[in-house]
């Protein structure tokens, strides 16, 4: 939750504060982003250029930044071809399917924790080996939620 001019914000945001491309259409879409996302203070969206020009999408989660998808140049151009109010809606979107993904990483945590918590020797190959599934799994869904939707195919990785 952030507050804005003495006003709570309830939204999620959208952090494009990297990008040095169409910067202004970038800052369009996450003020609109943000009026599509009601009820998700905590939710970060943070778009994050490489040197070749992709965007990855990554999600706040804690202190660590998640990608499930990468932009590539062609799938940019695509994107950038939809009116800003489209491409804030497909974030939007985006933003309840990597919701889903975050709530399996907790749940990972949480058995992590309680094993931990109950004495248990929880050595690091079996807490890599953990991550590692949970990570294909939650990849393995995130690619499953975007082809059930044609809108986001935008966002699927090759």
């Amino acid at each position: 939750m952030e507050l804005q001019n003495n006003k709570v914000n309830f939204t999620a945001r959208m952090d494009v504060s990297n990008v040095s491309n169409n910067l202004k259409r970038w800052r369009s879409v996450a003020n609109l982003f943000e009026t599509k996302t009601a009820r998700s203070p905590e939710d970060v969206f943070t778009l994050l250029p490489s040197r070749e020009g992709s965007l990855d999408v990554a999600y706040r989660l804690e202190n660590v930044d998640i990608s499930f998808c990468k932009l590539q140049i062609p799938q940019i151009k695509k994107l950038l071809k939809e009116t800003d109010d489209s491409i804030a809606a497909s974030f939007a979107k985006l933003l309840v399917i990597y919701q889903a993904q975050v709530k399996k990483i907790g749940y990972a945590k949480e058995f992590l924790d309680k094993m931990s918590n109950n004495g248990r020797n929880v050595d690091a190959d079996f807490t890599a080996k953990l991550w590692r599934v949970v990570m294909e799994k939650c990849m393995k869904d995130v690619n499953k939620s975007l082809e059930a939707n044609t809108s986001l195919n935008v966002f699927r990785n090759a």
